[in-house]
């Protein structure tokens, strides 16, 4: 029994422990927020530099060409090309950061058979519900943090779920499963591991990030000063007003796109081998577009694949709100509220329904 609940605190540990370096802050400031910000921080000085050198280039070049001038515009030119490779270095580490998150989440919600990565994962979702205050004044901050994490777990075992039932409408998605049909889509990892494998890398993988990087455009200076208010005085959580609550939702879309391919890009490829590179360029290239599709067709789904999005992100943020309004025996009722934004077209009926067949009428931990 010790060892029993010994191991129960060293999941819990686990779970808190990735949730702050997905979502949290520190002195480190090395989580995905963390370096989010730093970006939003540092964009716009580097942009200026970029277009200094750009223009001094182009001013030097257009006057009369002289030794001098050759030899200052090879010197401006190498200082430009070094801070390039500076930058793509800078964003190729965030990625890859970005990228070993997303393996600890698999890691910790899927294990060798589908079985029991649910059991897993009911453990994280039931994990997170435990650790999360029902009162207090830290239940938005905390709900904050865990739910990006929360998230995560609910998009994986949809998808699952959706490709069991022969819901999955993505050809992207349809072409990484490749012969593998609904039917023995359960054994997938068992029955062929290095296909699956595969599978993780292209779908799940990309899928994780989308979840992670969702809202990440609210923690642009734009975004702040409408959360926050221009004095930096107002409550962020608070309900805001309808015209400012279109100007979030906009920034934050455009700023977490902008965030998605200049700041986290796709993966650099290390080694020698041109043709290598030029497969390995291929591959994170389409995981990219697909990032970027599931993020665009999120903010208004219908039927397609932005529902995976979508549907756990309109769930976690009841069970994990962070509004003054927030109820706890209010929880049980979160598919009314899915039902009703199914009713409207704001999501899909069928993705919603998916959804209750894993977690039920109960969310985990309740």
């Amino acid at each position: 029994m010790e060892n029993k609940a010994q191991s129960d605190t060293n999941f819990t540990t686990q779970v808190k422990n990735l949730s702050l370096r997905i979502y949290g802050h520190s002195q480190l400031k090395d989580s995905v927020l963390d370096r989010a910000r730093e970006y939003y921080q540092k964009q716009p000085f580097e942009q200026h530099k970029l277009d200094e050198l750009k223009y001094n280039i182009q001013k030097v070049t257009a006057q009369i060409s002289t030794d001098k001038n050759k030899q200052y515009i090879v010197r401006l030119e190498r200082e430009q090309r070094n801070y390039h490779d500076e930058l793509k270095f800078a964003r190729n580490a965030r990625h890859q950061y970005l990228y070993s998150i997303c393996e600890e989440i698999i890691g910790l919600c899927e294990g060798d058979s589908f079985e029991e990565s649910n059991r897993k994962s009911a453990q994280v979702l039931g994990t997170i519900q435990l650790v999360s205050p029902t009162e207090g004044n830290k239940i938005a901050t905390v709900n904050e943090q865990h739910k990006p994490l929360y998230k995560s777990v609910l998009c994986l075992r949809l998808l699952d779920r959706l490709c069991i039932d022969k819901n999955i409408v993505e050809p992207y998605i349809n072409t990484a499963l490749g012969e593998i049909t609904s039917e023995n889509y359960m054994t997938f990892a068992k029955d062929h591991p290095k296909a699956y494998q595969v599978f993780v890398e292209t779908v799940k993988i990309p899928l994780i990030m989308a979840i992670l990087l969702q809202d990440i455009g609210n923690n642009h200076p734009q975004s702040v000063k409408i959360l926050y208010g221009a004095d930096y005085n107002q409550d962020p959580y608070r309900t805001l007003p309808i015209e400012e609550r279109k100007a979030l939702l906009h920034i934050n879309y455009r700023e977490t796109v902008k965030y998605l391919v200049d700041g986290i890009g796709a993966s650099m490829y290390i080694g020698n081998s041109k043709a290598d590179r030029d497969k390995y360029d291929i591959v994170e290239h389409k995981k990219l577009l697909f990032i970027k599709h599931l993020l665009k067709s999120s903010v208004n789904p219908k039927d397609g694949v932005g529902n995976l999005l979508k549907v756990p992100q309109i769930y976690s943020s009841i069970i994990l709100s962070t509004k003054n309004s927030y109820n706890y025996k209010l929880l049980p009722k979160v598919f009314q509220v899915l039902n009703q934004n199914a009713e409207r077209g704001a999501c899909s009926q069928v993705v919603v329904d998916s959804l209750s067949k894993i977690v039920g009428h109960f969310p985990q931990g309740y």
